[in-house]
């Protein structure tokens, strides 16, 4: 965390083993996938206790993560494609970056190829009632988030605009030589900014929880409160393809935003979810 004292000039997070190769692309073990890998399985496992006190069937959430990743991934990829690099040109030029699995990912796509994935999961294929069991992993997810983030900030994959802030970081924006002339200087690093913004969900999360609350509660209140956040944040992005003025996240967080307050007003009669103690064996699940 040194990289949050001022104008810190840190190193990528001292942790790469190499695989083995991919044709001639390398494949790694590193902070970013470690991280992100810890914030699947224990946002899982926190919506999972969270089902059991819930009186819920904890086995509903854990039984989505494989589907999560794949639904990040894939709705990363596309969605990076599409929104943030000039598409119509690499796939004249460079198709095979285009098709690569292992390009760059945006969160607004992955975010929401995962939210299409628990619906039809819980809907279609558990086919148990919705808005209790989303609940259960939206709840997760908040804590899971913080450790994607994390990993976001340990490889400085997100740098915003110079700055003289307290909390910004020296030394990882040199990519912006390109454009601005200079050769290093203090950012915002976004991916720093949105794990406290995770840290403070949770928290307010955990607090929320020791009341009822309608279900759907907890998936109206993430939209409602990422959406100004990732509205805010995306002004500080240094480098991006803007349209009409704002980026393909921020029309996203509009978006997102709208949907979170008619879902709060609508499920606000809804029937609560009283949390039940659990047995010994339910507690160990």
């Amino acid at each position: 965390m040194l990289a949050t004292i001022p104008f810190w000039s840190p190193d990528e997070f001292p942790f790469t083993v190499h695989l083995f190769n991919w044709g001639d692309t390398p494949i790694e073990l590193h902070s970013f996938g470690v991280l992100c890998a810890i914030g699947f399985y224990l946002g899982t496992e926190i919506a999972a206790k969270k089902a059991g006190r819930d009186g819920l069937n904890p086995d509903v959430p854990r039984n989505l993560i494989g589907w999560l990743i794949g639904g990040a991934w894939l709705g990363g990829r596309i969605s990076h494609e599409l929104f943030y690099e000039d598409f119509a040109t690499r796939i004249a030029s460079v198709p095979a970056e285009v098709f690569s699995p292992f390009g760059g990912l945006s969160s607004i796509g992955g975010l929401t190829a995962c939210i299409g994935v628990v619906v039809w999961r819980i809907k279609y294929v558990e086919k148990v009632s919705f808005w209790p069991y989303a609940d259960t992993v939206v709840y997760g997810l908040m804590w899971g988030w913080i450790f994607g983030r994390m990993g976001c900030f340990s490889v400085h994959d997100h740098p915003g605009i110079q700055s003289q802030f307290p909390l910004a970081v020296d030394g990882i924006c040199d990519p912006a030589e390109l454009y601005w002339g200079v050769s290093s200087f203090a950012c915002h690093d976004l991916g720093f900014y949105e794990m406290l913004w995770a840290i403070g969900g949770s928290i307010t999360f955990k607090i929320l929880d020791q009341k009822r609350r309608p279900a759907g509660f907890y998936v109206g209140m993430i939209a409602l409160l990422y959406g100004p956040f990732r509205f805010s944040s995306d002004f500080l992005r240094a480098i991006d393809i803007r349209h009409f003025g704002l980026t393909a996240a921020q029309f996203w967080a509009i978006g997102i935003f709208a949907i979170g307050a008619v879902v709060l007003y609508l499920r606000r009669n809804a029937p609560v979810v009283e949390p039940v103690a659990m047995t010994p064996e339910q507690a160990k699940a």
